[in-house]
């Protein structure tokens, strides 16, 4: 928002053409595990398996929801997703939190995947996961890979994550005073 920088703002909308998005071509080199802990939240959590339908990645992808304990209507969607073979679902008796949603999530993976976690809201762009995994492979010692969170201009709580930015523009959030 410092209007010192409006200019090398311009330069970066023209060099990026508004493109936030991946442009990797890889393949897979092998299977990811998707773990979302989730509770409530249904249209955000339909807009996120949707984007990973989206992906086609087939037998390369497993999706594992964790349910804290949501209202009927998110455990009968996520009942019939998992009756169809979409994703594994796990039901918690109660909202024990994100830690240990992922934890049962984790243990419930193919140990032979890598580990993706989102949010129930996340939307997963296409090449994304082959990036990330692209990148992890090309670390030696890579342990974690963190995307890009871009949260749209006019968000409400981008200020929030990075009260220098301008709020009217897309914006990583991923290191965040919140």
């Amino acid at each position: 928002s410092n209007t010192a920088y409006i200019g090398y703002l311009e330069q970066v909308r023209e060099a990026t053409g508004h493109q936030w998005s991946s442009t990797a071509s890889a393949e897979l080199s092998r299977g990811v595990s998707v773990i979302i802990p989730s509770y409530e939240s249904l249209e955000d959590l339909r807009d996120c398996l949707v984007s990973l339908e989206a992906l086609a990645l087939g037998e390369k992808l497993e999706v594992i929801v964790v349910d804290n304990d949501s209202s009927p209507p998110v455990k009968t969607f996520l009942e019939e997703a998992q009756a169809a073979g979409w994703l594994k679902a796990i039901f918690n008796t109660c909202n024990y939190g994100f830690t240990h949603a992922v934890n049962l999530g984790m243990a419930a993976a193919n140990s032979e995947h890598d580990l993706i976690l989102l949010n129930n809201d996340a939307q997963v762009e296409p090449g994304a996961l082959e990036t990330m995994q692209q990148a992890a492979r090309q670390l030696p010692e890579c342990g974690l890979v963190v995307p890009q969170q871009i949260l749209p201009g006019g968000t409400p709580t981008l200020t929030t994550h990075v009260p220098y930015a301008d709020a009217e523009q897309p914006c990583d959030v991923n290191l965040s005073s919140h």
